[in-house]
């Protein structure tokens, strides 16, 4: 099962949105922003990884299981949330 296309996030401001106003947590290989936002349901979420994370492919397959995660754990993640999740080195 797919997540519906309208729970991507897709245009930089968007991002520079949570980023700014929400607030964050750092892990070892993750950073994972939240904003709370009440005009947006059920959530959206965001996905980035840069160049320093490795070829395409392997960029390509941290988002596959960066969205399998969020696919699986969807019914837990409070509606109104748009999250923004930044794999790192």
């Amino acid at each position: 099962m797919r997540l519906p296309s309208s729970l991507h996030m897709k245009r930089s401001g968007e991002f520079a949105r949570v980023r700014r106003e929400g607030s964050s947590a750092a892990g070892r290989h993750l950073v994972l922003a939240v904003l709370h936002d009440p005009a947006v349901t059920p959530f959206r979420f965001g996905l980035i990884t840069g160049k320093k994370l490795g070829p395409a492919v392997e960029r390509n397959r941290i988002r596959r299981r960066l969205r399998e995660i969020i696919r699986e754990h969807q019914a837990k993640i409070r509606p109104g949330s748009v999250l923004v999740t930044i794999g790192r080195w």
